[in-house]
């Protein structure tokens, strides 16, 4: 009988695994099972059962693999077998866990938020995946059981267990350790570096400093990430507020309070010294001295949105600094599209007293805060006017499918963004050029064109369509890095076509 992959086995293969993907992240892109050469039967077992790559067979539990169609002890030894072979020529030699890099230390370059999520949201089905998305907003909407019910046309509770299944398959799976657990660290640093406690929005902020993002949004991670750990809680009584499970996170909403009535009092900013004296000063605090330490109020207070804290240090009150909001308001309107933050902050500050400026960072925040008046528009930090009406504006791969269908031919790039505008108002030029070049609903053309992945190029490529290229009515493809032809060059051009439409008609083609 064929030897099975018993549990040393197997906890050898996951030390080995865990450690060639710490310290080669490289790798991280996943190896395709196709990798390791198993036989036909095995390999599509396998396929079947969702586990597509070499990663996800080496982590599988020995008691799912046994429950795979197919799978004989036969085929359970082949795949010991192929896996020892693949460790020993890709894997450095084994290490324990422990002694493993930290998954924080991970290399993020060159890899996005959406990558990493993406990645981690592997193993899901579709609908499960979709819920996830829906429930947690990682597409910036978040909707309720009943919403979600009535996408899938099942009750609220059928959305719940769908919801518990998906999220109990993502903290059981292989890429929870190496792909969301580093993400979890960070956010884990953050709580601790403010107090213990935040807001979903400064975890957000957090976040994108150590990875970018991209169509995800990072507040819709962090809800994710900190809602099926168990070492975090979100404070009720604050929403959008989480910290630490180990604080006393009841007291959050009456630290906040108290401190807003100090500064009631005061009618004016005051420091964080001072703040924080007059706090312990009151009968309140004297009785729970024990429970919280100063950190702890500190970032109480900085998460209550009736408080907010100046470049100089002052906490005073929200209201006092509510025109901020209006003066973005009439800088994307002086403006006239979307813009990052940091531009938004230079033309308010162009229009102030140098000692009433306002940072880029207190700009980003409100703008975050304030999701029913600025629209994210995809590129990291810029926003727009919901006003305008961005928030019903094409995506980049509608838009470009449909005004590929309008013309009915292969575009330049040029010429695409020339089009884009009367579809897409406000786009960023890097987007388009992603979109065309990853996005399977597209291709690319003999000439450098651009159109519908269905079109073929023998229908297009008609003596019409070619001779308007070569005459020049249509822009050539060429993109601003390159010059467009001398006129002997276009003349040589024509020449040639002509010289080859008179031999096709001479043999009769």
């Amino acid at each position: 009988m064929a030897p099975s992959l018993d549990q040393d086995v197997r906890a050898e293969i996951r030390e080995q695994v865990y450690a060639l993907l710490y310290q080669h992240p490289a790798l991280i892109e996943w190896t395709p099972i196709e990798a390791i050469g198993l036989s036909i039967r095995t390999y599509n077992a396998l396929k079947r059962h969702g586990i597509w790559t070499v990663e996800q067979l080496a982590l599988t539990p020995e008691q799912e693999i046994r429950k795979i169609y197919f799978i004989s002890a036969k085929s359970r030894s082949e795949i010991l077998e192929k896996l020892r072979a693949y460790l020993i020529i890709y894997a450095s030699p084994p290490h324990s866990l422990q002694a493993a890099e930290s998954p924080v230390e991970i290399d993020l370059s060159g890899m996005t938020l959406d990558n990493f999520i993406e990645k981690w949201l592997f193993s899901l089905e579709k609908r499960h995946c979709q819920v996830i998305y829906w429930r947690y907003g990682l597409d910036g909407n978040v909707l309720t059981l009943e919403e979600i019910g009535a996408q899938l046309g099942v009750s609220r509770e059928r959305v719940r267990q769908i919801e518990r299944k998906a999220v109990n398959r993502l903290c059981s799976s292989p890429q929870y350790h190496y792909i969301a657990q580093p993400l979890v660290e960070i956010l884990r640093r953050a709580l601790l570096e403010a107090g213990g406690v935040s807001t979903e929005i400064q975890l957000a902020e957090a976040l994108v400093e150590v990875i970018k993002a991209d169509k995800i949004d990072p507040r819709g991670v962090v809800r994710l990430l900190l809602s099926i750990h168990s070492d975090f809680a979100p404070i009720r009584a604050l929403r959008g507020a989480w910290g630490l499970a180990q604080l006393p996170l009841h007291l959050c909403a009456e630290i906040g309070r108290i401190a807003v009535e100090i500064l009631e009092a005061e009618y004016a900013p005051l420091p964080k010294e001072e703040l924080l004296a007059r706090f312990k000063a009151t009968p309140w605090y004297q009785e729970r001295t024990n429970q919280i330490s100063d950190a702890f109020i500190l970032a109480c207070i900085n998460i209550n949105e009736k408080i907010v804290c100046s470049d100089m240090g002052l906490y005073g009150l929200e209201i006092w600094s509510r025109r901020y909001q209006d003066d973005i308001i009439a800088a994307l309107r002086r403006l006239g599209r979307p813009a990052h933050y940091s531009e938004i902050a230079e033309a308010i500050n162009a229009a102030l007293p140098k000692e009433q400026h306002i940072t880029p960072r207190a700009v980003h925040i409100r703008l975050m805060q304030n999701p029913d008046l600025f629209v994210w528009v995809g590129r990291r930090g810029t926003y727009g006017l919901r006003e305008w009406g961005l928030d019903k504006a094409l995506s980049y791969e509608e838009a470009l499918a449909q005004l590929l269908e309008q013309a009915g031919y292969p575009l330049t790039f040029q010429e695409i963004l020339a089009r884009l505008p009367a579809l897409r108002p406000y786009y960023d030029e890097s987007s388009v050029a992603i979109v065309l070049g990853t996005n399977n609903r597209f291709r690319s053309f003999w000439d450098g064109t651009y159109g519908l992945a269905e079109w073929q190029e023998d229908k297009l490529a008609t003596e019409e369509y070619r001779l308007r290229r070569v005459l020049g009515d249509v822009e050539h493809p060429s993109s601003a890095h390159k010059s467009k032809p001398t006129l002997e060059k276009t003349i040589e051009g024509v020449d040639d076509f002509i010289y080859q439409s008179r031999k096709r008609m001479e043999s009769g083609q």
